[in-house]
């Protein structure tokens, strides 16, 4: 499995219409994870799924959260904080160790799928442009370029054991 943006794009667009899909975005991480911010995940409501954003600790909370975003079809920002020393069953194996926060969009038609359709035909004519997603205001944004592709993310503060978390996401 590819977790490259234009794979995934590919695999997604001919089923894009066929069942309920969320794009899942890391947006923060702090400490140890597997990907960084910026990588995406594709999630369908048939269980099928392109991409990963952890090492396979994440991909089935991040299936039952994407449920929720069908369901109230409205963006869900998830919290995973595995900082703490004492939690093996977090640790044991799986190399995670840090914090990521993921953003997570429902894709359909209403929303125009997120630019995604716009995106993949950006990238399969090597046009140069970005992809924003801004969890401040819940949106997604593709806008030309004539120098560069860049994937980037605005986080959102985040409560985790009572502390805010403000910390700009760098872009990618």
């Amino acid at each position: 499995m590819s977790n490259r943006l234009k794979a995934l794009l590919a695999n997604w667009f001919t089923e894009k219409d066929s069942c309920q899909w969320v794009l899942a975005s890391i947006i923060e991480t702090q400490r140890s994870s597997y990907r960084k911010a910026g990588a995406m995940m594709l999630i369908s409501s048939q269980g099928k799924s392109y991409g990963l954003l952890s090492g396979g600790c994440l991909e089935a909370d991040l299936m039952r959260q994407a449920q929720k975003c069908w369901h109230k079809n409205t963006n869900i920002t998830v919290c995973y904080d595995m900082q703490d020393d004492s939690d093996v069953a977090w640790q044991l194996g799986i190399g995670c160790g840090g914090l990521v926060k993921v953003l997570l969009q429902p894709i359909n038609r209403d929303n125009n799928y997120l630019d995604l359709v716009t995106l993949k035909s950006q990238l399969d004519n090597r046009n140069p442009c970005f992809y924003h997603i801004d969890s401040f205001d819940n949106e997604t944004s593709l806008r030309s370029s004539s120098s560069t592709i860049e994937q980037s993310a605005v986080q959102k503060p985040c409560q985790t054991n009572n502390q805010v978390l403000s910390k700009p996401v760098r872009s990618l």
